[in-house]
């Protein structure tokens, strides 16, 4: 059990060097070897958004590998001190990701609708930059809500203002 959680911690820091090391020298090679064949403006583009790549890596991928490790640790320690199948475990993730994925879904694009219906009213184009018809803008705000940068103001109190909309959260659910 010990050599698991050794080996996650290893592939955790080996993950972050990779993505922070190498991700940003080879992006920098990719476009410089691309100079010749794009034009300026194109070049910028590809540049931004192998930037973007390597932001979503950095700060959504990897965030998740430790939460998935411990996880998988906690996992085979309860399966091996009580008796428990994994199949009983498996089908318990499925039935709840079946619930969740499809109402978390169904709210993005229920936030479309309503954006494109005030859009209508107020006799305006709605959101149709992204994919057909704009069918991939939720797609796009989710990304946008997880890339923005975190603002801590320097005379608010850090811990108060992290943890003020989480509790706040917390017991408007349990309430």
């Amino acid at each position: 059990m010990l050599q698991l959680f050794i080996l996650s911690i290893v592939l955790i820091v080996g993950a972050y060097v990779i993505a922070t090391i190498v991700i940003t020298s080879r992006r920098e090679q990719l476009v410089t070897s691309m100079g010749n064949t794009l034009s300026p403006t194109d070049l910028r583009y590809f540049a931004a958004s192998l930037e973007s790549l390597a932001e979503i890596l950095v700060r959504i991928i990897l965030p998740v590998v430790p939460f998935l490790v411990i996880g998988i640790v906690l996992l085979g320690f309860l399966i091996s001190s009580r008796d428990i199948s994994i199949t009983f475990i498996l089908l318990c993730v499925a039935r709840c990701l079946l619930i969740v994925v499809p109402l978390l879904v169904a709210v993005a694009y229920l936030t479309l609708l309503e954006r494109k219906v005030m859009a209508s009213m107020q006799r305006r184009k709605g959101p149709n930059v992204v994919g057909l018809y704009g069918l991939l803008q939720p797609l796009c705000d989710g990304l946008k809500l997880f890339l923005k940068e975190t603002i801590l103001p320097t005379s608010a109190h850090k811990v108060i203002f992290v943890l003020a909309p989480i509790m706040t959260f917390f017991l408007a659910v349990c309430g």
